[in-house]
């Protein structure tokens, strides 16, 4: 049996739908929780100024904590067009003057070059 494609949208469950639902209702208190949830994987000082990457945005609501964090600009990949139009109303209605990019790629899909 071949292996599966996992640049296949087909291959992964489609979130994007679930996420279009909560992303309605991220609060100021949804958004300070994944502030502190990102900073106990990385140091706030490790994000101020840097470049974030979120491969599998989901809502947006990660790559929102990092700009709020200080990141000097943010690409949120997904490879659910769902997800990605989600993250992208999440950053343009929380974060509309800040440096960001959402992308439909497949993580397998991204090369240091390009991004």
């Amino acid at each position: 049996m071949p292996a599966e494609d996992l640049r296949n949208l087909d291959s992964h469950f489609k979130f994007g739908e679930n996420w279009a639902a909560y992303a309605e209702k991220i609060t100021e208190t949804e958004i300070a929780a994944a502030e502190r949830g990102l900073v106990r994987l990385v140091p706030a000082v490790e994000i101020a100024g840097k470049r974030f990457l979120d491969i599998g945005c989901g809502s947006g609501l990660h790559s929102l904590a990092a700009l709020r964090l200080g990141a000097a600009a943010v690409l949120a990949t997904d490879i659910d067009p769902a997800s990605v139009a989600t993250a992208e109303a999440v950053l343009s209605r929380h974060a509309p003057r800040r440096t960001w990019e959402t992308r439909e790629i497949s993580v397998f899909d991204l090369t240091p070059e390009r991004e």
